[in-house]
């Protein structure tokens, strides 16, 4: 009952821009979707399309520096920290 509420003052808030021109309702083919990333199966050459309208472009994934350099600053930082404590 609630949700049904709630879609009818939807619908009559959006009526209402309408007629007083606030909103403006264009059509849009079900090909132009951009939800059915998110909600369906898609072919890759779909997925890449949907995506390059959204503007969102892959990345390659790389990391920043070695992971061994990485744990090392990592535990050097917790060694500092470590140590001021121990001083106050």
């Amino acid at each position: 009952m609630l949700a049904q509420n709630t879609s009818r003052l939807i619908f009559t808030l959006l009526e209402t821009l309408f007629l007083k021109k606030k909103l403006t309702i264009n059509f849009l083919s079900s090909r132009d979707q951009l939800a059915d990333l998110l909600t369906k199966p898609l072919s890759t050459a779909r997925f890449n399309l949907l995506c390059s309208n959204l503007n969102v472009r892959n990345r390659p994934f790389r990391l920043r520096g070695r992971v061994e350099d990485i744990i090392k600053s990592t535990k050097d930082n917790i060694d500092t920290m470590d140590n001021h404590d121990q001083i106050y």
